[in-house]
């Protein structure tokens, strides 16, 4: 994607943007992203920008292995735990 800046605090940000992808669009986080784009800028959200996640998930009597594998790296991505 070419992405040049990622950081949780906007207000560190060295320049203003001309292009943003918010991977949690709600609502409390939009206003600030736009604060720190260019006028005319863009902002999307991960989904409309083609951003797919990479997930493993793992029932949540495997929480115990879904932490090492953590640990050692094994996961690519994020893990989830799925309550049935």
């Amino acid at each position: 994607m070419g992405a040049i800046w990622a950081d949780g605090d906007l207000a560190a940000m060295p320049v203003r943007a001309d292009n943003a992808i918010l991977f949690a669009p709600v609502g409390h986080l939009v206003p600030p992203t736009l604060e720190v784009l260019r006028k005319g800028g863009t902002l999307a959200e991960a989904v409309d920008a083609g951003v797919t996640p990479e997930v493993t998930t793992y029932a949540l009597a495997e929480a115990n292995r879904a932490l090492i594998d953590m640990k050692q790296s094994k996961i690519d991505g994020t893990g989830v735990l799925v309550v049935d």
